[in-house]
């Protein structure tokens, strides 16, 4: 697989993450049995998961992970819109730790074989 096919399925893959986080954070049902501590895990894990797909799908640095974070504020103001959810900062701060989590990940993941190929066009 090219690096150029394989950054192409990053792009794909964090396009679709988008649109499933924002389908389920702008959704009337609340999934069943969520608690706090379940919501703001979901929303730690949602970040490292778009952050790892951002990390490879687009070049650069700070800029992708401060729009990463603007995207969790953009969801809070859109579901305090919404009448049916609401803005909560701990949502936020979740976000913000999630991509923090990846960061802290990120030298052990770019050792990943099939990553490797990636990270000179990085």
């Amino acid at each position: 697989m090219t690096p150029e096919t394989l950054r192409l399925g990053f792009k794909l893959g964090f396009l679709l993450a988008v649109l499933v986080v924002c389908g389920l954070a702008l959704s009337r049902s609340q999934l069943p049995g969520t608690e706090m501590l379940w919501d703001k895990a979901s929303h730690f894990m949602a970040f490292l998961v778009l952050a790892f797909l951002l990390d490879y799908a687009v070049l650069g640095y700070w800029p992708k992970w401060v729009g990463l974070v603007l995207f969790g504020l953009g969801i809070e103001i859109a579901q305090w819109f919404t009448g049916y959810r609401y803005f909560e900062l701990q949502d936020l701060a979740a976000d913000a730790l999630g991509v923090g989590g990846y960061l802290v990940l990120r030298p052990q993941v770019a050792k990943i074989p099939m990553l490797r190929s990636l990270r000179r066009y990085h």
